[in-house]
């Protein structure tokens, strides 16, 4: 009687953790999106966004798997046609563009900052690790 109640239990904390994760996946790809409103224009064409900053952001703090689904969330929604990029133009448009290669980049910025942090949980270990990602 007691292992079925444990094992009830644990199933419940597994759910409430996929739900906080699938929870805070959306948060950060609303954050990303917002991301594309602050920038700071250069020359060159390709400005500085906090988009940069979040997708990173969102690999270190949800770790590999949420934090990548969060970034492809964003990326989903500027492919179907919301203004969440930082040119405010479609993803055939900026494909093309200088900036293309950047979105692809989130993706993988994420899940690679994900995989380096989750690897040690030490606090030495994760200011070292911030280091070497910036």
């Amino acid at each position: 009687m007691e292992d079925t109640n444990e094992n009830k239990n644990q199933t419940n904390q597994s759910k409430k953790r996929r739900g906080m994760g699938v929870i805070l996946a959306a948060l950060f790809a609303a954050l990303t999106a917002a991301g594309c409103f602050i920038q700071i224009p250069l020359p060159g064409g390709i400005p500085i966004v906090l988009q940069d900053m979040m997708a990173m952001l969102s690999g270190m703090l949800l770790g590999p798997l949420y934090g990548t689904i969060a970034v492809f969330v964003f990326l989903v929604l500027g492919c179907i046609g919301l203004p969440v990029f930082s040119g405010k133009a479609g993803l055939h448009v900026l494909i093309g563009g200088p900036t293309g290669g950047f979105l692809f980049g989130y993706l993988l910025g994420a899940l690679a900052a994900g995989i380096i942090l989750s690897e040690d949980k030490s606090v030495e270990s994760f200011s070292t690790n911030i280091f070497h990602l910036s």
